[in-house]
């Protein structure tokens, strides 16, 4: 797997319960098929992870990564899931899918734009091996609600576009990271495997549970400097906020983390439940 470039290629990404997916790789990725579950794990891959249901918009998001720069030794791998019921049972299928050491989770409509994305998550994740995940913006701190966005103070540079484009200057950072306990799920990179709970089954709150995840088992989790924006959201306006507000319930019935005490509330005011449930 070692050693790069290779020429122009063809590669066929396998999808679920229909035909290969045929995909063009160029001179600037090597990828290789994305059926690697239970071999030795290889220390210099990086798998990109994506639930897809959109194969214009994932065209797209290749043609991303396609352009990012290489380290010497490293190698890249796209790990296209379809059909998947829920972000964590689908993040989870693509993790058995490969034995890459770095993975990649990100949205199909998430585009990496800085070319040196490679280089520059190895570069974190070798100043600290208790560093387990980073994202391009996150909270300090866990809030009531779960939902990022409401935690002070917040870290992070996106650029994004709701209904223009936008760049969104969250926070500063300070240093080299910023420890947080929660990212956002536009992308999350990570360097140690950890199951996505299942149990929480939609397309929200699978980067609140996994962040808090990753605390509790000692990793660190965090938000890097950024010069300029690593990726672009192409996140249009079409959240539908009563399966947001659904999945809100869900996850505060089964988690009550132990960054904060007191009543838990809700977005819309209700009291979650006391019981606290296994999280593992």
């Amino acid at each position: 797997m070692d050693g790069y470039p290779l020429p122009e290629c063809e590669i066929y990404c396998l999808r679920t319960g229909s035909e290969p997916f045929r995909l063009m790789s160029n001179m600037h990725s090597m990828y290789r098929m994305a059926f690697s579950g239970g071999s030795k794990m290889n220390t210099h891959l990086f798998a990109f992870i994506c639930c897809v249901n959109d194969e214009k918009t994932y065209d797209f998001h290749v043609k991303h990564i396609n352009k990012l720069v290489i380290p010497p030794g490293y190698a890249v791998e796209l790990v296209p899931v379809y059909g998947a019921s829920s972000m964590t049972k689908g993040y989870n299928e693509g993790m058995r899918r490969t034995n890459a050491k770095y993975k990649v989770y990100l949205h199909q409509d998430t585009f990496i734009i800085n070319e040196h994305f490679i280089g520059d998550c190895l570069n974190v994740f070798l100043l600290d091996e208790r560093i387990g995940m980073l994202g391009v913006v996150g909270s300090k701190h866990v809030p009531p609600t779960g939902s990022w966005w409401d935690g002070k103070p917040q870290y992070g540079l996106i650029e994004a576009c709701f209904t223009n484009h936008i760049t969104l200057r969250i926070g500063e950072v300070e240093g080299l990271f910023a420890p947080v306990e929660i990212i956002d799920g536009v992308i999350m990179i990570t360097q140690y495997d950890l199951e996505w709970d299942e149990r929480l089954d939609g397309f929200h709150y699978y980067d609140t549970t996994q962040s808090i995840r990753f605390n509790l088992r000692g990793y660190r989790v965090v938000v890097p400097a950024q010069q300029s924006a690593w990726v672009y959201h192409h996140c249009l306006d079409d959240a539908n906020w009563d399966q947001y507000r659904l999945a809100q319930r869900h996850f505060m019935h089964m988690y009550r983390w132990p960054f904060f005490g007191g009543e838990v509330k809700t977005d819309d005011g209700s009291q979650s439940a006391h019981d606290i449930h296994d999280i593992w």
